[in-house]
C-alpha cells in the first residue's frame, strides 16, 4: 500500500521538493495561488427532505436550482464569489480575487439578503405546504487561494482553516441566522447589530472560537462600496510644537562655546508618522546650520557588525550595489584622497590626521571588503580589532568634518536604529564621547518606539529625544487640502479622515487616494476652465472608509495587471530598495519577460507603488534604483506570495545577487545578505557556506552576538546539507568548536561546555586528535571557572599528553599554562611557577610567549 500511495503522488512529491532546481537549464515556474485575508460563506439550506416527499422529483429539482439561483444573486450583488455548490450548501468568498477593504461586511450584508431571500421564497412554497430554512456561518481570515490544477479559470478556490472554521460556524448556528468569527466582526466593523453568543469548540483548535449571531444593519450607517486607492502627497504641515523644541536645542548647542560630547537628536515614531520626513525638513528648511549630511542605514534582515557604518561609508563614496571589487576600491581611494586634503585643519593638526588616516585606511578597507592584506588584519584578536576600528571612524568622521564644504556643521543620519547590530551601537557611544571635530556634528538619529537608546545618553547633557506625535484634526485637513489644489474638505469628511488615520500621516495620505479613486474628491474643469480644480463630488452625501490600511494597500495592489503584480512580489522579495538590474535578472530566473520589465516599473511608478531614488552617490551607477512608495506596500506584497513561492524566489535571488560579480569572489559585506535569502530560499549548503564566512566576520570584529546568530542557524542547516557525511561531521565540529568558543567568552558557560562535549564526540570519531586537545582545554577552562579544580586539572592532563604525543608544541605550552593557573588558584604556587616556567619553554608564537613572560612577570 506505501508503494502504491508513492506512485501516486510522486510526481506532486516531486514539485514541492525539488520542482525549484530544473535540469537542463529549464525555466523555473512559480505556483499559482496568493495568501491572502479572504471571507468565507458557508451557507446549508434545511427542509429539502421533508420537500422532497410531497413533491414530484421534477418540481423538485426546479424549486432548488431556482433557490440556488436567488441565493447566489445575492452573494454576487455584494461582490462575491460561489467558490462550489455541495449539495444543498453554498460555498462562497469575498475577497479571494480582488481585495476590498471591506469584504468582510460584505459578506455579512449578502447573509443578511439571503435571509431576506428565503422569506420571498416561502412566500412562494407556502400554498404547497412547504417551508425552508437555512444557517449561514461566516469566518475572516488567511487563505492560500489560487488555481488549485493546470485546468483552468473553473479551479479556483481557496484552502485553509479558515475554510473550515466558517464551515463550522455554520453547522453550529441556528436554523435562519448568521453566526460570525470574531474575526469578522472584527473587520465588519460596528454598522451591525452583533449578539454575543457562548463561545464554540472547534476541532483543532485549542480554545473555544468566541461567536456572534447577526441581527440586522444599524440604521444610522449607510453603504458605499467599490472604493480602491492611488496618490501621494509632498505638503508639510503642522510639528509646530516639535520645532519649536529642536530649535531650543539647536541654539543651546550650535550657540555654545564649549562642548565636550558630540550629542545626537533622536526621532521616534511609529512607522508612517514621518521620521524621515521630518529630517528632510530639518535640514532643507529647519532651525539648523548649513552643513554637510552623511547617511548611514541599518538592515533588518541580519546584525552585520559595523553594518551602519560601512553604511555610511559607502553613502559617502557613492558605491553601489553591485559593484566589482575593483569599482568600490577606486572610489574608496578617491573618498579617501579627498578626505586627506582636510583643508579645514590648521597645518599641524592636518598632518597628524592625514599620518593617521593612513594608519587606519587598511582597516576601514577590511570592513568595506576591498583591503589589501585582509589575512593580515583577520589575524589579529577580536578585542584589539575592535579598539582599531573603533578609532579608525573616529579618525574618518573628522576628517570627513574638515573637507572642503561652506557649511557651520555636520550631520550624520543614523537611520532605523531599531535593526542596529551591538557593535555600531557601541561605535555610536564612542564617537559621541571621544570625536573631536574641527566644526560642531550633530547625529540625528532615526528609530521606533521598541528601540531603547543607549543608557549612556543622558537628556539634557548630550541627548534630546524628540517623539514625533500624530497630526491634529486641523493639521489632518491642512495636510488633505493642501495636496489637492482648490480643495475644502466638508466637516463629514475632515472628521472621517482624522477617525479613521489617527493622525498618521501615511495613513492620510492613503485615504486621500482612497478618496479620489471613489470619486469623493474630483477635478471641476467649471470653476477655473483650463485650471481645474478638486472639489468634494455633490452627488456624493455619505462616505464610508476603509477600517484597515492593510486591506486599503490590497485593494491598490489588485488593480494591477497580472504581470505586473507578479514583479510588484518580486521586488518586495528583494527589500524595500532594489535595483532595476536585480529585479530584471530575478523576473527573468523566475519566468518573466525580460523585455517588458521597464514598461511594468514605469506602470508601477505611475501607480505610486514605487519610487525612483534621485541621482547621485545614492542612485548609483548600475541602473535605476528604486524605493517602495512605502512599507505596508512592500509587506503586503511580500505576505501575499505563497511560501513556496517566497521559498523559489529567495533562492534564485541569492544566485542573482551571486552572478552580479560574474565569477569573482563575492565582497564578504554581501555574505550576509547572501546567508539570509539562501536560508529563505532552503538552499542548506549555499546558506552553510555564507553563514560560516558571516560568522566568522562577526567574531573577527567582537560582535558575538551576531556569531552565536550565525553558528547556531548553520548547525541547524547541516542536517539539509547534500554533502557525505564525513564532511556534514567536519563542518559540524567546526563551527560548534567557534559557537562554544564565543558562548564560553560571553559567559553562557553551560550552553558552551554542552557544546564542547559535543565536539569532543565528534572529533574522536574523525579521529581530528588536534581538535580534540582544543576541546579538552576550553572543557577544562570552563570547570576552572566554575572552581571544580579536580575535574578541570583532569581535562588539562588528558589534553597535555595528547598534545606531546602528537607534537603539538603550541597546545603543550596552553596546557601547561592553565595547569600552573589551578596550582596557584590552590595556593602551590612554586608548583604553578614550575608549570609556567615549563610552558615558556615550549611556547611557539611570539604572541604565546609574551603572556606567558607577563604570567611570569606579575608573578615574581
Amino acid at each position: 500500500m506505501a508503494d502504491e500511495w508513492s506512485q501516486l503522488l510522486q510526481t506532486d512529491l516531486d514539485r514541492l521538493f525539488t520542482g525549484r532546481e530544473k535540469a537542463g537549464g529549464e525555466t523555473i515556474k512559480l505556483k499559482k495561488g496568493e495568501r491572502r485575508n479572504v471571507t468565507v460563506l458557508f451557507l446549508d439550506i434545511k427542509g429539502f427532505t421533508s420537500m422532497s416527499e410531497k413533491l414530484d422529483p421534477e418540481e423538485v429539482t426546479q424549486i432548488i436550482n431556482n433557490v440556488f439561483k436567488v441565493l447566489t444573486g445575492e452573494i454576487v450583488r455584494y461582490g462575491g464569489m460561489i467558490d462550489k455548490y455541495i449539495g444543498d450548501c453554498i460555498m462562497a468568498l469575498f475577497g479571494a480575487k480582488k481585495a476590498s477593504e471591506d469584504d468582510a461586511e460584505r459578506a455579512v450584508r449578502a447573509g443578511l439578503g439571503m435571509l431576506g431571500r428565503m422569506k420571498q421564497v416561502n412566500q412562494l412554497l407556502a400554498p404547497k405546504g412547504i417551508e425552508l430554512g437555512c444557517r449561514i456561518g461566516i469566518n475572516t481570515g488567511l487563505v492560500v487561494a489560487g488555481e488549485m490544477s493546470d485546468r483552468g479559470e473553473r479551479d479556483f478556490t481557496v484552502m485553509g482553516d479558515t475554510v473550515n472554521t466558517a464551515s463550522r460556524l455554520e453547522s453550529s448556528a441556528q436554523v435562519n441566522t448568521i453566526q460570525i468569527s470574531e474575526n469578522t466582526r472584527a473587520q465588519a466593523g460596528d454598522i451591525f447589530e452583533y449578539e454575543a453568543l457562548e463561545p464554540i469548540t472547534v476541532k483543532g483548535k485549542s480554545k473555544p472560537l468566541k461567536v456572534y449571531r447577526v441581527h440586522g444593519v444599524l440604521k444610522e450607517r449607510v453603504e458605499r462600496w467599490d472604493r480602491e486607492t492611488l496618490a501621494k502627497s509632498r505638503k508639510y504641515v503642522g510639528r509646530e510644537h516639535e520645532w519649536k523644541a529642536l530649535e531650543a536645542f539647536l541654539k543651546n548647542y550650535f550657540g555654545s562655546k564649549d562642548h565636550p560630547h558630540v550629542p545626537v537628536v533622536g526621532l521616534k515614531a511609529d512607522g508612517g508618522m514621518g521620521k524621515s520626513r521630518m529630517a528632510h525638513e530639518f535640514f532643507s528648511s529647519g532651525p539648523c546650520p548649513s552643513g554637510l549630511i552623511f547617511k548611514g542605514k541599518t538592515i533588518s534582515y541580519a546584525e552585520a557588525p559595523y553594518w551602519l557604518f560601512v553604511n555610511l561609508m559607502k553613502y559617502m563614496m557613492g558605491a553601489s550595489e553591485g559593484d566589482p571589487v575593483e569599482t568600490v576600491r577606486e572610489k574608496w581611494d578617491d573618498l579617501f584622497a579627498t578626505l586627506k586634503a582636510c583643508p579645514r585643519l590648521p597645518e599641524q593638526t592636518r598632518e597628524e590626521t592625514v599620518k593617521a588616516l593612513a594608519e587606519y585606511e587598511e582597516y576601514l578597507a577590511y570592513l568595506l571588503g576591498v583591503a589589501r592584506e585582509p589575512e593580515r588584519i583577520k589575524a589579529i584578536k577580536p578585542d584589539k580589532l575592535k579598539d582599531i576600528f573603533f578609532a579608525s571612524f573616529r579618525v574618518f568622521l573628522e576628517a570627513a568634518a574638515a573637507v572642503r564644504d561652506e557649511g557651520e556643521a555636520v550631520y550624520v543620519v543614523l537611520d532605523d536604529l531599531h535593526w542596529i547590530d551591538e557593535l555600531s551601537r557601541e561605535l555610536i557611544d564612542f564617537l559621541m564621547e571621544n570625536l573631536n571635530p574641527v566644526r560642531r556634528l550633530l547625529f540625528v538619529a532615526l528609530y521606533r518606539p521598541d528601540y531603547k537608546p543607549s543608557g549612556r545618553w543622558q537628556p539634557g547633557k548630550n541627548f534630546f529625544e524628540l517623539v514625533i506625535q500624530p497630526l491634529s484634526p486641523e493639521q489632518c485637513t491642512a495636510m488633505v487640502e493642501g495636496m489637492l489644489k482648490g480643495l475644502v474638505l466638508t466637516e463629514e469628511l475632515k472628521q472621517l479622515i482624522y477617525d479613521k488615520s489617527g493622525g498618521n500621516p501615511f495613513y492620510i495620505e492613503e485615504i486621500t487616494f482612497s478618496l479620489i479613486d471613489q470619486e469623493v474628491l474630483v477635478q471641476d474643469e467649471n470653476v477655473q476652465p483650463g485650471n481645474p480644480v478638486w472639489v468634494v463630488n455633490p452627488r456624493e452625501t455619505a462616505v464610508e472608509l476603509p477600517d484597515s490600511i492593510h486591506g486599503m494597500v490590497q485593494t491598490r495592489i489588485d488593480k494591477l495587471d497580472e504581470e505586473v503584480r507578479k514583479l510588484l512580489f518580486e521586488a518586495s522579495v528583494i527589500g524595500m530598495e532594489f535595483s532595476a538590474d536585480l529585479l530584471s535578472s530575478l523576473h527573468g530566473k523566475a519566468g518573466g519577460d525580460l523585455g517588458r520589465v521597464n514598461g511594468f516599473l514605469e506602470e508601477l511608478d505611475v501607480a505610486r507603488m514605487i519610487v525612483r531614488k534621485g541621482s547621485g552617490s545614492a542612485a548609483g551607477a548600475d541602473g535605476e534604483h528604486f524605493v517602495f512608495a512605502n512599507v505596508l506596500i512592500s509587506e503586503v506584497s511580500y505576505n501575499t506570495l505563497l511560501n513556496f513561492n517566497k521559498t523559489l524566489l529567495h533562492g534564485l535571488l541569492g544566485e542573482c545577487i551571486e552572478e552580479i560579480y560574474e565569477g569573482n569572489a563575492v565582497p564578504e559585506d554581501e555574505h550576509y545578505r547572501l546567508a539570509y535569502h539562501f536560508e529563505k530560499g532552503e538552499k542548506a549548503d549555499k546558506t552553510i557556506r555564507y553563514l560560516e564566512s558571516a560568522g566568522d566576520q562577526c567574531a573577527t570584529r567582537f560582535s558575538n552576538k551576531a556569531a552565536i546568530d550565525c553558528y547556531r542557524r548553520l548547525l541547524e542547516q547541516l542536517p539539509k546539507s547534500k554533502k557525505d557525511e564525513a564532511e556534514i561531521s567536519r563542518m559540524r565540529l567546526r563551527n560548534m568548536f567557534k559557537l562554544a568558543q564565543i558562548e564560553y567568552l560571553v559567559g553562557e558557560l553551560d550552553q558552551g561546555y554542552e557544546h564542547f562535549a559535543e565536539c569532543g564526540r565528534i572529533a574522536q570519531g574523525l579521529k581530528d586528535f588536534e581538535m580534540l586537545c582544543g576541546v579538552l582545554t576550553s572543557a577544562g577552562e570552563i570547570d576552572r571557572i566554575r572552581e571544580r579544580p579536580e575535574k578541570a586539572m583532569r581535562f588539562f592532563e588528558k589534553s597535555l599528553e595528547l598534545a606531546e604525543k602528537l607534537g603539538y608544541d603550541s597546545q603543550v605550552a596552553d596546557n601547561l599554562v592553565n595547569i600552573g593557573i589551578v596550582h596557584e588558584e590552590k595556593g602551590d604556587y612554586a608548583a604553578a611557577m614550575e608549570f609556567f616556567q615549563k610552558a615558556l619553554a615550549r611556547a611557539v608564537t611570539d604572541d604565546q610567549r609574551q603572556n606567558i613572560s607577563y604570567y611570569i612577570y606579575q608573578r615574581m
